[in-house]
């Protein structure tokens, strides 16, 4: 399965304290590497990032050294200003890049692997792009008819220095559990 990760540029980077953020230690492990660890851990085998071109490259630099030895058949980087995931155009001018099902990673979303491998493939597309879904290609691309809402078991985490106005990090409940 294929993971992708659209990082925002370094205006939305600066609300969490600049594009240091992406290596902001989270347990000991830098934040970007953690979800992208995550995600192979849940069965990720490609990742799809998406990096704006104001977002320094050596950041991706130090994460990728720090994911040498990960089990990632394939790695691609796609230098673009502006994703919106909200806008299936921005999913259609990248679809040659990615597989018939995907996992949507937000950037600042720490979970564990039982909470990503348990997610169930999305029929629609969400009202929340800021929480982990598992959709196909073709929901992607479409405009959406159905908007749909999932993702129990997360919660948000402000960063450590507190700014009132930041946006929270989102994080997955240790509780989490797969209910079949």
């Amino acid at each position: 399965m294929q993971a992708i990760i659209a990082i925002p540029d370094t205006h939305t980077l600066r609300q969490y304290g600049g594009p240091e953020a992406l290596m902001r230690e989270v347990c000991g492990v830098p934040l970007l590497v953690r979800v992208i660890k995550t995600a192979v851990r849940a069965g990720a085998d490609s990742l799809l990032t998406i990096w704006p071109s104001d977002v320094p490259q050596s950041i991706w630099l130090s994460a990728q050294a720090a994911l040498d030895g990960e089990a990632l058949c394939g790695i691609i980087i796609v230098q673009r200003e502006a994703f919106e995931p909200r806008q299936s155009a921005s999913w259609m001018e990248l679809s040659e890049l990615f597989e018939d099902r995907f996992l949507w990673l937000p950037w600042n979303c720490v979970t564990n692997q039982r909470a990503l491998a348990c997610l169930e493939l999305s029929e629609g597309f969400p009202t929340d792009w800021n929480l982990p879904i598992q959709l196909k290609k073709d929901v992607a691309i479409q405009e959406p008819k159905i908007r749909l809402v999932s993702s129990p078991g997360y919660k948000a985490l402000l960063p450590p220095y507190h700014a009132p106005l930041n946006p929270p990090l989102l994080v997955s409940s240790s509780t989490t559990d797969c209910a079949a």
